[in-house]
């Protein structure tokens, strides 16, 4: 086990913010907590001073930098972490993720479909003037958008 006690820096002095802590020196060979800076592994091992990332998912992966050095990390401490994720994506979208979602992916489609029209579909005799062809992709593009934000919906629940 490793010895030692987190710094000062690995504390949220002078705030009302309570640390809470994952795993401590003494049940573990690390000391990881989340902060007002965000989740910090305090006193690493790996790198010789306090690691601060932005979320619980990056966390995660720095203390199984630890456990491939050999370091004692309580599973626990990453089951903890872990229920801090949230719903995975695609699941668990708000109405304006799903909206946002289906415009980009109608609107790429729409480009392609666009061109189909005006390029491809003369192969087989159908012409159309630009501003027609603009007029059939809309009308594709809108039905398409509202498909897929339904789809979407249903899916979340």
């Amino acid at each position: 086990m490793v010895t030692g006690h987190p710094t000062r820096c690995c504390t949220n002095f002078g705030t009302r913010d309570p640390i809470v802590s994952y795993c401590r020196f003494g049940e573990c060979d690390v000391y990881a907590h989340r902060s007002h800076r965000g989740y910090e592994c305090c006193g690493c091992s790996i790198t010789g001073g306090t690691v601060t990332v932005g979320s619980p998912e990056a966390l995660v992966v720095h203390l199984h930098r630890h456990i491939a050095n050999g370091d004692d990390v309580p599973r626990n401490a990453l089951e903890k972490l872990e229920m801090e994720f949230g719903p995975e994506e695609p699941f668990g979208q708000s109405r304006t993720e799903s909206a946002t979602e289906a415009t980009m992916n109608v609107m790429s489609g729409a480009f392609i479909a666009w061109l189909i029209t005006v390029w491809v579909l003369p192969l087989w005799g159908h012409t159309y003037l630009p501003h027609e062809a603009i007029e059939i992709t809309a009308l594709y593009a809108s039905v398409a958008w509202v498909r897929s934000y339904l789809w979407r919906r249903f899916f979340n629940g």
